[in-house]
């Protein structure tokens, strides 16, 4: 299915493609070098907690990366080698991921919890707004609520299969097992930080479920996967997650949506291609209307 636009605003952003093609031409021709940035590893005490975080310089807004449950920082490393070399970028490990600590033993994580950490690793690692944040899977429940907390320090977001905020509900409303409350129990095995924030996540889709209305206005990109899940109910439950996908990006104003056909959860992993060029046109459209918008201020008089 082609991609889905809501919105006209958005459309009058441009493909990106023209610049990677220009680049590519030089090269071949020998007229012309790019150079990347260095990405900076480092950590910062956030909360009380040493995070670890990962940075590239670049022109804002500065793209923002929450990973889904189970990963940490490195699962963007494909995606992030596939942006403009001029966009910023901004990955961390939650705790308990990578190289940062797992903190105090909660028993219980939440969006509220991740959206506090978040901030305040900002503000450690000084990572200045405006930001566009991508999260996938469990990711995209902490930006919805971090936006929500926060709207006036997000410019876009981009939910790479993101979970949901009414997801668990309408399985249980429906009676399909295979993804409602009751398998969300963690295994008894997971290590304590994977296990709580799969406990906090009923409590994360509940909080986002009643802050939509805060984060309507923000552009948004809506990525979903299309390879049915296995299991029993498995077909009932994904043909639910993409009912409820696109019913979530409905509710942005300003939004797209778009079907990565063939593709499993990980999208990011297996079309990082089609990811950074979502992310890319978010980037340049953000710009554009701060462009705008400086150009408008500049005529005033004085």
């Amino acid at each position: 299915m082609a991609p889905i636009w809501s919105s006209l605003a958005l459309r009058k952003t441009n493909p990106i493609g023209v610049h990677r093609r220009s680049v590519i031409a030089a090269l071949a021709s020998g007229c012309a070098t790019t150079s990347w940035p260095a990405r900076e590893a480092g950590q910062a005490r956030a909360l009380g907690i040493n995070i670890s975080y990962l940075r590239r310089s670049g022109r804002s807004p500065t793209v923002v990366f929450e990973s889904g449950l189970g990963d940490g920082l490195e699962v963007w490393n494909d995606l992030i080698n596939q942006l403009s070399p001029d966009i910023a970028c901004f990955a961390y490990s939650r705790p308990g991921y990578g190289e940062s600590e797992n903190g105090a033993g909660s028993t219980s994580r939440s969006s509220e919890q991740a959206t506090a950490l978040l901030h305040d690793l900002f503000r450690a690692a000084h990572v200045d707004p405006p930001y566009v944040l991508v999260g996938h899977s469990l990711g995209g429940l902490y930006i919805a609520h971090y936006a929500s907390e926060f709207p006036g320090e997000v410019s876009g977001l981009v939910f790479v299969d993101g979970r949901p905020p009414g997801f668990r509900e309408s399985c249980d409303a429906r009676g399909i097992q295979f993804c409602g409350s009751y398998a969300i129990d963690p295994p008894s095995n997971w290590p304590t930080h994977i296990v709580a924030e799969l406990s906090g996540m009923m409590a994360s889709e509940d909080a986002v479920a009643t802050r939509v209305a805060r984060i309507v206005g923000i552009p948004a990109v809506i990525i979903t996967s299309t390879r049915v899940w296995p299991g029993e109910n498995g077909d009932e439950g994904f043909a639910l997650w993409l009912e409820q996908q696109e019913a979530f990006a409905s509710g942005f104003r300003f939004h797209r949506f778009i079907r990565s056909e063939g593709t499993g959860h990980y999208v990011h992993r297996e079309q990082p291609t089609l990811v950074a060029r979502e992310i890319e046109a978010l980037v340049r459209s953000d710009r554009s209307a701060s462009h705008d918008a400086t150009m408008h201020d500049a005529t005033k008089p004085a």
